[in-house]
């Protein structure tokens, strides 16, 4: 299966520390890539293993 980079990653943010992450990704015509239900450390290692 061809990899495919991702356009649009959206998390929402609220004003409050989070414990648990829903993170999607999109691909340039709007289909949805992944959708990733993830905690604090979880997060902060998926974050550092994207590209720039």
């Amino acid at each position: 299966m061809k990899r495919e980079r991702v356009l649009t990653l959206e998390n929402e943010v609220g004003h409050y520390p989070k414990q648990v992450f829903q993170v999607h990704g999109a691909a340039a015509d709007g289909r949805v890539l992944f959708r990733k239900k993830l905690s604090r450390p979880q997060f902060a290692k998926f974050m550092a293993s994207l590209p720039p």
